[in-house]
């Protein structure tokens, strides 16, 4: 077989891979823009985008955070490497989630807990800070699992013991 015709079928090989390329480049593009319908977000197991697009697309994670942030006098900022950073994906896999929806759940159960984790993180360690980034509402929600955990051993075990636990004031 002569170089040249090798060389043309080399490029035409080259040419289906870069179009197959760029068929799976348009078809992620359509996946990740599936994400915009909350219903469609609910249902996606939990990995880094389907997290970004459940905390851009909540209108009650979105109220929690704009609630401290106005307590706090900070500017609210979206950076969705926060997500990967703190390996919420991991945590809240190892907490039992796999789906969106779960997390819903549970999110809108602890509501009080959730808020009052992001207030008193605010308040004792990003004192100093002039922003918060929203998807720490998910690293506060990841704590409540942490907080159960260490109040397993107390004679009550409701929610309320969760904020008093929480809420108890220290003895400095």
């Amino acid at each position: 077989m002569s170089v040249k015709r090798k060389l043309n079928r080399l490029a035409a090989t080259l040419e289906i891979l870069d179009e197959e390329f760029e068929n799976i480049r348009y078809d992620i593009t359509l996946y990740n823009q599936s994400f915009d319908k909350v219903e469609k977000i609910l249902k996606t197991d939990i990995n880094k985008d389907s997290l970004i697009a459940y905390v851009n697309n909540s209108e009650f994670l979105n109220r929690i955070v704009q609630r401290v942030a106005e307590e706090q006098h900070y500017k609210i900022i979206k950076d969705p490497r926060f997500i990967s950073d703190q390996k919420l994906p991991t945590k809240l896999s190892m907490y039992g989630y796999q789906y969106i929806h779960e997390l819903d759940d549970d999110i809108h159960r602890y509501e009080k807990t959730i808020y009052n984790i992001g207030h008193e993180m605010c308040n004792r360690i990003y004192r100093d800070n002039t922003s918060i980034n929203l998807y720490s509402s998910i690293m506060w929600f990841t704590f409540i699992p942490v907080l159960k955990n260490l109040i397993s051993g107390m004679d009550s075990t409701g929610d309320d013991v969760l904020e008093d636990v929480l809420l108890k004031p220290s003895k400095e």
